[in-house]
Formats: structure tokens, C-alpha cells, sequence
């Protein structure tokens, strides 16, 4: 939501029925440890952050605020992330790291420690939620549509839980080549799009390298990640 600087306070920027204004968004992120820790893009745990379509209301001096985040793996019920756990690269690099209690029994992937410019050439795989909530109804069974829609349009979060509890949610898997390593970024064919940020990108042995940021829009052959080691020392 955003707030709006009155005196010495800040207060809810409200809309016409006096309601506050707030943005709902999806992305994705893995576990990182056992320690309940979550990797995912700075832009997923900062929404505001690198926005052009959000600049204008920060350029009006508006003040944004996270004011809820849920978690949810594959067959487990939605979880709150701590938000005070939340921490961002103090190097300006895309990738954040938060907190999530009770997930320790999830597994989670090894995390690549050496130079990934040795991956050049070599496959991998990206995991995460690409088109949000439209990529899990398009593959939801049809009886599962009908529990999850009906009998009232739910929320956001209402159908999220509702496929949660149904385990109807999954990550989509893509798979391509690693074509370049720059001192920044990861360079890869694998297809992804919009709510596929924050995901793990592999190598063929199932070793997280990456994170997933960007896309090139209208071709598929350039996306990219952040290299795993920016992540590194946002973890203990």
C-alpha cells in the first residue's frame, strides 16, 4: 500500500469509498536452507523497486509499504514471511532474502559455490510460477476449478489457499542452454515471462547457479539471472 506524509505522521493513501490503496502481486522464490530462509528478487520482496509502472505515485512523494507477504510450497498450507526478515543486496543487485517459520521439513537444493562462467555452454533448468495464478487455473483438473472459483469469486489470497489445500499449486519447469556469463548476469534461452522472477535456475545437476530476474520481451532467446553469488552473503 502507500502512504501519504500529513504532519508529522503518515497516513493510508485512501480511494473513493475511503478504502486504502493496495497493489496485489505474485512471484516466486526456493528455500535456501533450513533454516526457513527464502531467496527470491529484491523487485518480489520490494515490489516498488526498479517499478516504472509505480514511479509515478513515488514521484508524488508517496511512501510505499509492504503490508503483507505469503509463502506457499507445493502441498504445504500458505505461510506468513516475517517481515522484518526481509534483507536486499546492499550491492544493488536484484536478489533479497526472507524468512518463513515451520518449512524446515521442505526440501531445499544445494546452492553452486564456485565460478559459474564454468556453466557457460552447459543446460539448465529454471523452476518457478511464470504468468502467477494464470498458469496454475490453466492447469488445474476442471473439478478443481469449480471448488477453487465457487461458490463466491475468491480473492487473491482466498484462491490461493483454496488451491493450496486442493495441491493444485506446482512450479512450471523450462528448460535451455546457458549461452553467456558477465560478471553480472546469467544469459540463458529457458522460457519464463512475468511471475517467474525470483525462481532457481540449474545446472544439470540440480545445483542452484542463479536467480531469475528479467526477460527480453518478444524473444525468448535472452533471458536472465543473477549469479548465485550476489545471494550468498545475505545468508548466515
Amino acid at each position: 500500500r502507500f502512504l501519504r506524509g500529513e504532519g508529522d505522521q503518515f497516513l493510508p493513501v485512501t480511494d473513493a469509498e475511503s478504502q486504502p490503496v493496495e497493489i496485489e502481486y505474485l512471484g516466486s522464490g526456493f528455500l535456501a536452507n533450513d533454516r526457513g530462509q527464502i531467496l527470491t528478487n529484491r523487485h518480489v520482496a520490494e515490489p516498488w523497486w526498479n517499478n516504472a509502472s509505480v514511479a509515478p505515485l513515488l514521484a508524488q512523494g508517496l511512501h510505499p509499504e509492504l503490508v503483507r507477504l505469503i509463502a506457499v510450497f507445493p502441498d504445504r498450507e500458505p505461510r506468513e514471511v516475517d517481515l522484518a526478515s526481509i534483507r536486499v543486496a546492499s550491492d544493488g543487485s536484484d536478489v533479497a532474502v526472507m524468512s518463513v517459520p515451520g518449512v524446515q521439513d521442505v526440501p531445499h537444493p544445494p546452492l553452486f559455490a564456485g565460478p559459474v562462467a564454468s556453466k557457460r555452454g552447459g543446460r539448465i533448468v529454471l523452476m518457478g510460477y511464470p504468468t502467477g495464478l494464470n498458469a496454475l487455473l490453466a492447469r488445474a483438473e476442471p473439478d478443481v476449478l469449480e471448488a477453487v472459483l465457487n461458490p463466491t469469486p475468491p480473492t487473491t489470497e482466498e484462491l490461493i489457499g483454496r488451491m493450496a489445500a486442493r495441491h493444485a499449486i506446482s512450479p512450471v519447469m523450462t528448460q535451455g542452454f546457458l549461452s553467456d556469463v558477465t560478471p553480472g548476469k546469467l544469459v540463458y534461452d529457458a522460457a519464463t515471462t512475468s511471475g517467474g522472477s525470483g525462481g532457481p535456475v540449474f545446472d544439470a545437476d540440480g545445483t542452484v547457479i542463479g536467480i531469475n530476474f528479467a526477460v527480453t520481451r518478444d524473444f525468448q532467446g535472452s533471458n536472465f539471472g543473477v549469479p548465485i553469488r550476489f545471494a550468498l552473503p545475505l545468508l548466515p
